[in-house]
């Protein structure tokens, strides 16, 4: 990789809140890779290289933080919500008191990814500063609005699991409008 490459990309990393301790790997070639090895050790699953793996978080960031750099649409169906229908949608499911305070907008972001949205957190936090809310949002999207959310793990998957991962009503009401909102004639994506 190119000098110039390599420090553009390195500084696309930073500014989506990415830092990298340790070696990065841009490409990996491999012929065989041994993953997900059950806990205890016992049960290898062999994985031609040609597939592609399953990805860490951190992988997923990273490789969301590059697409973004070379300019990668955000969904391949070109469906992601716009700007405006996702301003539409927030103000609207306020409005029928669906929003219970900042932690909200951790609901949003993960309707977001489901309906295509690659990017991470704090990428998703600078594109809400910049939506065309008609007057003042009243609910802060900023990393503590969805940090503690994200973190517990209980709205992470689809849609239609949310409730018996352990997803409070609120959380899974506030989810299923937004869907119903943005996509009323599709299914849950994620």
């Amino acid at each position: 990789m190119k000098q110039e490459k390599l420090q553009k990309t390195l500084e696309t990393l930073a500014k989506s809140g990415i830092t990298v301790a340790g070696d990065l790997v841009l490409e990996k070639n491999v012929e065989y890779e041994v993953n997900n090895v059950e806990k205890g050790g016992i049960g290898i699953q062999f994985i031609n290289g040609s597939k592609e793996t399953s990805q860490t978080v951190s992988d997923r960031e990273i490789k969301s933080a590059l697409e973004m750099q070379e300019g990668a649409k955000y969904d391949d169906e070109g469906v992601l919500p716009s700007a405006e229908e996702m301003v539409s949608a927030c103000e609207k499911t306020k409005e029928e008191g669906l929003w219970w305070g900042n932690a909200s907008w951790s609901v949003t972001f993960r309707i977001y990814c489901i309906l295509g949205y690659k990017g991470n957190e704090e990428s998703f936090i600078n594109l809400v500063e910049g939506w065309p809310f008609k007057q003042p949002f009243k609910y802060v999207c900023n990393r503590n609005a969805l940090d503690r959310p994200l973190r517990r793990g209980r709205i992470n998957g689809p849609l239609d699991k949310w409730a018996a991962e352990g997803a409070s009503k609120r959380e899974v009401k506030l989810g299923e409008r937004l869907m119903a909102i943005l996509r009323p004639k599709t299914e849950d994506r994620g």
